[in-house]
């Protein structure tokens, strides 16, 4: 008799319960990794933020027209896309957010991203934004000179650029190690620039031939540094005349003893990737400048006349000066000294810890971690107020810090420009990234990106007329931030410069 269906499948052998389990778990074990992987590749590239908005086009008002433009024939938005340097986020954000409510007809999409990984997107063609506004000139210089190696279209035009805001290059340190450096520039006579001095201390500008482990390529000892200086009598005050009264003592507070300061171990200055971040490019590039041009040199080739590039510039974000005239010999000094310049920087920096890649956390991970981690940090201005406002908030309870305005910096410009501008297809977005641009240089967003910490580009915008209540320049004057301070620049330099200073840091640190 033949067996049923029911009995044919009970008469086949059965698989162990547990090895068909183990098999599942393994098939989604797999399938997970899958996953993770293809989350990982694809968060590389952030995906452009968009407010789509529901509202018809045409009921824009007069006056929104006037801002906005008219709608197209269609009724439908023009969507416009934006790569910015992720420091600039929550303001533009902000005013992203209050455009496309204003003007319904523009849809602007938003794509933050570190200044250089941003230009490197661009030419990997990860992203192809219709504009483009990374931190400063430099980052565009570097993306013109690699773009016009690989292309004969136009990658954009340099002199249409457009200043969205400033922001100058600062550092952030703790105010007893602020108050060392101080006291060191004040009376240790040294020849080398700040920038060199500063993140590079006791290392020979001319390292020598012994050899050394890579974990002994780092910067000098604080007490090493500091124990001769502090030997040096401090200059007395000048002699008053007759009638003129008593001298007024000048308040100091008690030098620190070779006991604490030996506790601080070697110097620890941090600052972001020069191959992802502009703050990190500039900081590389004012350690080349000091090094291959030094205070003395410059000040030797002022002496001599050599001044018909210098430019000065008062606007709402404060005084500046540009040394454009010493571009011609900056540039002929550091192709006559890299090599020297590369064993420098790796004698100083081959030794240290990866820089994080990102400047926006720098100033934040400073406090948090405190001064075991670094001594101070090189970011830019609008990132420090965040950590001030909290140190504001506690000041009875945490370690205070300060900030401090080199001499010279890069004060950076935040330039904004129109990608591709040849492409038939982009001739109907320049309007709509007109309008746009120009919303963002208007005073409601200038006074807005003040509050974000932000020097306006608008000079009809001044920093000190605005509401101290919620100004943090006028604030968080108590620990250094200054509008008055006048910002000395050096020149910028073209491209190809700027790609070779990014390769020499590359080759000392051995970072790619």
């Amino acid at each position: 008799m033949p067996k049923t269906y029911q009995e044919t499948e009970r008469a086949k052998p059965r698989r162990p319960l547990r090895r068909e389990i183990l098999k599942q778990l393994v098939g989604f074990g797999l399938l997970g990794g899958v996953v993770s992987y293809l989350a990982y590749y694809y968060e590389r590239i952030p995906e452009p933020v968009s407010h789509p908005r529901l509202a018809h086009v045409a009921n824009l008002t007069r006056a929104n027209r006037e801002i906005c433009g008219e709608p197209s024939n269609e009724g439908l938005p023009v969507a416009i896309s934006l790569l910015y340097s992720d420091d600039k986020q929550t303001w533009i954000e902000y005013a992203a957010e209050r455009f496309m409510r204003l003007c319904p007809n523009i849809q602007v999409k938003l794509i933050p991203m570190g200044s250089i990984e941003g230009a490197d997107a661009i030419l990997k063609g990860e992203v192809d934004p219709v504009l483009w506004a990374p931190a400063d000139d430099l980052v565009l210089s570097y993306l013109e000179h690699r773009w016009s190696a690989r292309s004969g279209e136009r990658s954009f035009s340099m002199d249409a650029r457009v200043s969205l805001v400033s922001s100058p290059l600062v550092v952030l340190m703790w105010e007893d190690r602020a108050r060392v450096l101080e006291e060191i520039a004040d009376l240790g006579g040294s020849r080398e620039g700040l920038w060199m001095r500063t993140l590079c201390p006791l290392v020979p500008r001319e390292p020598g031939p012994e050899e050394l482990a890579i974990e002994d390529m780092v910067p000098g000892r604080w007490l090493d540094w500091y124990g001769p200086v502090a030997q040096q009598a401090r200059p007395r005050p000048a002699p008053v005349a007759e009638g003129q009264g008593k001298p007024k003592p000048l308040y100091r507070q008690a030098l620190l003893t070779p006991e604490e300061i030996q506790r601080w171990g070697r110097v620890k200055m941090g600052y972001a990737s020069p191959r992802r971040t502009s703050a990190g490019l500039e900081t590389v590039y004012l350690m080349a400048y000091d090094y291959v041009l030094p205070p003395d040199e410059r000040d030797a080739l002022e002496a001599e006349g050599d001044r018909a590039g210098k430019q000065q510039t008062v606007a709402g974000g404060g005084p500046s000066v540009r040394g454009e005239h010493l571009r011609e010999a900056f540039e002929g000094a550091f192709l006559d000294r890299k090599d020297a310049l590369q064993d420098w920087l790796r004698r100083c920096q081959a030794g240290l810890e990866a820089p994080p890649e990102t400047s926006s956390s720098l100033a934040e991970t400073m406090f948090n971690v405190g001064p075991g981690l670094y001594d101070g940090v090189v970011t830019h201005e609008n990132l420090v107020f965040e950590v001030l406002a909290w140190v504001k908030g506690h000041e009875k309870s945490i370690r205070n810090v300060r900030v401090l305005y080199p001499r010279p910096t890069v004060v950076n410009q935040h330039p904004i420009v129109f990608l591709r501008p040849d492409r038939p297809d982009r001739a109907a977005l320049r309007e709509p990234a007109s309008r746009w641009i120009a919303f963002l240089r208007s005073a409601p967003m200038q006074l807005k990106a003040i509050e974000h910490g932000f020097r306006p580009a608008n000079p009809e915008i001044s920093i000190e007329a605005h509401n101290e209540q919620t100004n943090p320049f006028l604030r968080l004057e108590r620990y250094g931030v200054s509008t008055d301070v006048v910002l000395e620049e050096p020149p910028r330099v073209d491209g190809e410069i700027v790609m070779e200073l990014i390769q020499l840091w590359q080759d000392a640190t051995g970072r790619y």
